[in-house]
């Protein structure tokens, strides 16, 4: 995502957190090898949407693994653990 690259993944572990598809990649169901076949010669064929979920994919990135709102999150957490452990 980060590199601007159009993203083909599967709905396992937590990709559809983060994948919407057909908006910043696309999202095939698990061990389907036609649907992801079919999903890269999408991309292969067409230069609008690989450029479309490229754009897309770094957008996710940058919203959602901003380093310095992250790094304030966890600033929070952990003055909120120490506070409750006193």
């Amino acid at each position: 995502l980060a590199l601007g690259t159009p993203v083909v993944t599967t709905g396992a572990g937590a990709a559809e957190e983060v994948i919407v598809s057909g908006t910043n990649g696309i999202l095939v169901p698990p061990d389907d090898p036609i649907e992801l076949a079919r999903a890269l010669e999408a991309l292969l064929a067409s230069s609008d949407l690989r450029a479309r979920l490229a754009r897309e994919a770094r957008r996710t990135a940058e919203q959602l693994f901003d380093g310095i709102e992250t790094t304030r999150q966890l600033e929070a957490f952990f003055t909120r653990a120490v506070r409750e452990a006193r």
